[in-house]
């Protein structure tokens, strides 16, 4: 009997739990269905930036159902767009309080992540996946985790960003000129067989000597290479690379660059190696990031290679740019040897 009456009792409350859970459910939806627009104060001129561009391009928006607010911290993504939340007519935007989604980022890369959630939210737009031929994304509607999500555009890359809004309120838009190049032109072809001082080794948080370098290494009998080895594959924070470093350069604007470089490697275990290229370009005296690709994370680069080709692209070479680097660099974590040759610098017209 016992038994029986703390078992009822449980249910009860089983009963009232799922009771309350329902009607603060419902409570919720009648304050967002009476509550004015709710739209945080430092997202209110990304939202206002919005609508302008909606209106220039003759799209009507309508933003008094929509909510900006700051959600709950994810690592893996940095905000959700609702075109209908909880099924009451309501358009909602919830942005990550993580750092590195929005206080730490610029004005245009918060500009991106708010436009891509507003895409969700306000035009009920879904993830558009796929890259053009260069390697650029097809839409801002891209999932974050596509190539340089933060990267798609710049103050450098005006025509870039209104390509991508373009396509945000039309997504038959054509595909823009620039991504498409029909025409190649070896601009730097380094085989690693002189005494240049072009390449520059540095080892970054490396006090114990784990990397080394070689400027003129051989693989087999007479190819020259760039080398690193490392011999501690427990290092976490250090990392290497070489770096060469293109000042002034005079290319198109809207232009592309392709690098190529063979790489060999040799019981190479851990993160393995990377290559990467970016360009730097000057405002009011201040140089900035203008564009950056890299193989790191979307390209596994290790175990025993030989002269495997590996290439990164810009697909629009930005504005102002005063400096182009390009890296090799062996990961954090690693352990082994990594040569790189044959290396090639196209420019695409």
């Amino acid at each position: 009997m016992k038994i029986q009456d703390s078992t009822y009792v449980f249910l009860i409350m089983v009963i009232l739990l799922i009771i309350s859970s329902c009607s603060q459910d419902q409570e919720l939806i009648e304050e967002l269905s009476n509550e004015a627009s709710k739209i945080q104060e430092h997202y209110r001129p990304y939202v206002d930036r919005f609508i302008y561009e909606a209106v220039k391009r003759k799209v009507n928006v309508n933003d008094s159902r929509l909510y900006v607010i700051t959600g709950f911290p994810r690592l893996d993504v940095c905000g959700f767009g609702y075109y209908n939340y909880l099924g009451n007519g309501s358009m909602r935007v919830e942005i990550s309080p993580e750092p590195s989604c929005w206080a730490n980022r610029n004005d245009l890369e918060r500009e991106i992540l708010m436009f891509h959630e507003l895409g969700h939210a306000i035009l009920d737009r879904q993830h558009k996946e796929g890259n053009f031929s260069i390697s650029n994304p097809t839409s801002i509607m891209c999932s974050e985790t596509c190539n340089g999500f933060f990267n798609l555009y710049n103050k450098f890359t005006p025509k870039v960003r209104d390509y991508y809004i373009d396509e945000l309120f039309d997504p038959l838009k054509d595909s823009p000129s620039w991504v498409t190049k029909t025409e190649s032109t070896i601009v730097i072809e380094d085989k690693i067989n002189d005494q240049s001082d072009n390449w520059k080794f540095f080892s970054s948080f490396d006090s114990s000597g784990i990397f080394t370098s070689d400027r003129l290494d051989t693989i087999g009998s007479d190819n020259f290479a760039l080398s690193i080895t490392s011999t501690n594959p427990s290092a976490d924070n250090t990392f290497s690379f070489w770096r060469r470093t293109i000042e002034n350069p005079q290319y198109p604007i809207g232009s592309g660059l392709k690098l190529s470089i063979d790489i060999t490697t040799e019981n190479l275990a851990g993160n393995g190696v990377s290559i990467a290229m970016r360009t730097d370009s000057k405002d009011n005296e201040e140089l900035m990031i203008s564009s950056f690709q890299t193989t790191q994370g979307r390209t596994t680069l290790n175990g025993n290679l030989e002269n495997k080709t590996v290439s990164v692209n810009i697909g629009y070479f930005p504005e102002k740019v005063e400096n182009i680097h390009i890296f090799l660099l062996m990961l954090n974590k690693t352990e082994g040897k990594a040569y790189f040759d044959n290396i090639k610098l196209e420019l695409l017209e």
